[in-house]
């Protein structure tokens, strides 16, 4: 059996630049951390799965995306 791409989203609690958007957000991996996410020991990597301290920016639309 041959499967084909695969994506897995890693959610977390949401950080203060987000929460006006949602109270969770996908995990993001700083990429000096992918080896230890990808990697290291599983305690290592669930370490890493926390809001993202870094800035971001949220640009809404218009479009709902769900109901």
């Amino acid at each position: 059996m041959t499967l084909g791409a695969v994506e897995v989203f890693v959610i977390a609690d949401t950080n203060e630049q987000a929460i006006p958007v949602h109270n969770r957000m996908p995990v993001i991996v700083a990429q000096d951390d992918w080896s230890t996410y990808l990697d290291g020991s599983p305690r290592d990597a669930f370490a890493l799965c926390r809001p993202w301290t870094g800035e971001m920016v949220i640009e809404r639309t218009e479009q709902v995306w769900g109901r």
